[in-house]
């Protein structure tokens, strides 16, 4: 009933109105988190435009009668070094069938990326359907995640804590690797990567004590949305307690939204991570979406 066939990456934002219809709620939140590239078909274009062909993925549905009606469609960025996926979807135009698309799609997408051993799926926690879709087709629920956001009229003031702009010269960037490796060691962005990844988007917060690295906070200017978005924030174990972390998520929501003026600033948090929950409620930050994490990985060969 089904004809599914890999889009051509020139076709990519072309796909990015039904992206952008298909993945919207009516209560304002989004079906697939990982799916969301922006708050309007144009942005959603516009990032899917950005695409690299040798890390991204699109299948498109289309039903035999008529292959020029796309009734769904299941994307994936990847990273094929690491063996990883993150999924898009898959998003499918509501019909009597629609989980039976669901299914055919997760499994054109799966056969579309052999090289890929993981594949991790982010829906929001209460999207039935999709998260029907994704235990059908044998993934793991491995734990929640929070959306949260900060807008420009509550960024705090300056903590009377010194945070510096590390750049990519700072003496001390030698022990960063270590210790976000140690603090994320499942991470998709390790430490030297993170490291060699500071431009004038991406900027390097740090806090130190006794003449060593204490914290960090990772913060990025998203050009697509327009938006703010705290990758990591991580304090060493041994200077825990003394209000880096608060210092340092007040150095990041300054940097984006008073010197970028930014309308707001984005993070995610693990449901399990109370201290850290406590700490972005406390200054200011508000759930706007809540995603469940899914994960499938491929039996060895």
């Amino acid at each position: 009933m089904w004809n599914c066939r890999r889009a051509l990456p020139a076709d990519w934002p072309s796909l990015a109105p039904l992206v952008h219809q298909w993945n919207q709620r009516a209560d304002g939140r989004v079906r697939c988190l990982h799916a969301e590239q922006g708050a309007t078909p144009e942005q959603q274009a516009e990032s899917m435009r950005g695409l690299a062909a040798d890390k991204a993925v699109f299948i498109v549905a289309s039903r035999r009668s008529n292959d020029a009606a796309i009734g769904g469609l299941a994307g994936a960025t990847f990273d094929a070094a690491a063996g990883r996926a993150w999924v898009w979807g898959p998003l499918v135009d509501e019909q009597d069938d629609a989980d039976a698309l669901r299914a055919t799609l997760i499994d054109a997408l799966r056969r579309a990326l052999p090289q890929i051993s993981r594949f991790d799926s982010f829906p929001q926690a209460d999207e039935a359907s999709l998260l029907r879709a994704l235990e059908a087709a044998g993934f793991l629920h491995l734990q929640h995640h929070r959306v949260m956001a900060l807008e420009a009229s509550d960024c705090p003031p300056a903590s009377a804590v010194p945070i510096i702009d590390a750049g990519k010269t700072h003496p001390l960037l030698g022990e960063l690797p270590e210790l976000h490796d140690r603090l994320f060691p499942q991470t998709y962005l390790p430490g030297a990567a993170l490291a060699a990844s500071v431009d004038d988007a991406h900027r390097l917060l740090v806090a130190i004590a006794g003449g060593r690295l204490a914290g960090y906070v990772y913060v990025q200017h998203q050009q697509v949305e327009g938006e703010g978005y705290v990758d990591y924030l991580g304090v060493a174990e041994s200077a825990r307690g003394q209000g880096l972390g608060g210092a340092l998520l007040t150095a990041a929501a300054r940097w984006a939204l008073i010197e970028r003026a930014l309308p707001r600033l984005h993070l995610t948090v693990r449901q399990d991570k109370p201290v850290a929950l406590r700490l972005y409620e406390g200054a200011g930050f508000r759930e706007v979406a809540a995603g469940a994490h899914w994960m499938w990985q491929r039996a060895p060969a």
